[in-house]
């Protein structure tokens, strides 16, 4: 079944069924972000903790460079 006939049938279904279909897609949607930003987290923690380019400035993080000196 292709998409426009999906869609097709969706329209032909009650009102009650389209809104669980909807609350479906939209957790599943949900669950998809979410799935995508835990990857890209770890994928960014491990540079984070091998690339020293990223770290770089973190030596003077303590420094109150924002102080009238």
């Amino acid at each position: 079944m292709n998409k426009e006939e999906i869609l097709n049938e969706i329209s032909l279904m009650s009102l009650d069924d389209r809104k669980e279909i909807i609350q479906f897609a939209m957790k599943s949607l949900e669950r998809d972000s979410k799935a995508e930003m835990k990857d890209a987290v770890e994928e960014m923690l491990v540079e984070y903790k091998t690339n020293k380019e990223l770290t770089a400035f973190t030596s003077i993080d303590f420094d109150r460079f924002y102080e009238a000196k």
